[in-house]
């Protein structure tokens, strides 16, 4: 589904990332670990057009989409949950869904039944439906951003730092959604974290970087051999 082949990243004449090659495949999830300053959201970023390769390919369902536009990445089914939540804290938990829904060309009556479809994974938030977005709990917040990412039915959903600034419990919990979705909508998912152990049980696949280079590429089956030596790179 999503490859990226010797793709290098920078801004400016600083280069982040270097000959990075990577692969999600249809309906697995793979993550991709690393200190503070590996290159994780510069990775994220150049996948989702915010930033140009330097050098390299990034092929998503067999098409390049190196150099195409950010807009047209969400209509080729590619979602990205950016680090940090974002909600729209004045307007209700039901408005951000609807925004989102109206933002890709969804009429009322369509939008309203992708709420209630998106909500399904998080039955919390139909509670919340007339709360402003901005009174929630981080990790309902988290839910609803990751809500309004699915109203356009991706096949790919990329997410940044899910459990950033949450409680481990709550972190547990949002990635048993997390792997529901994975399981029930075969919904491909990059993810970056930083509670490795989370991000190691779900996935499928991990890749660690250090200083902008993968130095450790293990499969489901081998992390358990790899366990050491991710933890001498994220510890």
């Amino acid at each position: 589904m999503l490859e990226l082949s010797r793709v290098s990243l920078g801004y400016g004449p600083i280069q982040v990332v270097h000959d990075l090659s990577l692969t999600v495949p249809d309906g697995g999830i793979v993550a991709l670990l690393g200190r503070n300053g590996a290159g994780k959201t510069t990775t994220l970023n150049g996948i989702y057009g915010l930033l140009r390769p330097v050098s390299g390919r990034v092929h998503f369902d067999g098409q390049l989409i190196s150099k195409a536009r950010v807009h047209t990445h969400a209509q080729r089914g590619i979602a990205y949950v950016p680090e940090g939540r974002g909600v729209l804290p004045g307007l209700s938990v039901k408005e951000n869904l609807a925004v989102s829904a109206y933002a890709h060309g969804l009429n009322r009556r369509t939008t309203s039944a992708e709420i209630q479809r998106v909500t399904e994974h998080f039955p919390i938030l139909r509670e919340r439906f007339a709360q402003h977005a901005g009174t929630l709990s981080g990790g309902e917040q988290q839910m609803l951003v990751i809500a309004r990412a699915l109203i356009n039915r991706p096949k790919l959903l990329i997410v940044d730092e899910p459990g950033l600034g949450l409680a481990p419990l709550i972190v547990q919990n949002l990635y048993e959604h997390i792997l529901k979705l994975n399981r029930e909508e075969g919904l491909a998912i990059l993810l970056v974290e930083q509670y490795v152990d989370l991000a190691l049980g779900v996935a499928d696949h991990s890749y660690v970087l250090e200083k902008g280079r993968v130095v450790v590429d293990a499969g489901k089956d081998s992390i358990g051999d790899s366990a050491e030596l991710i933890a001498a790179y994220v510890g």
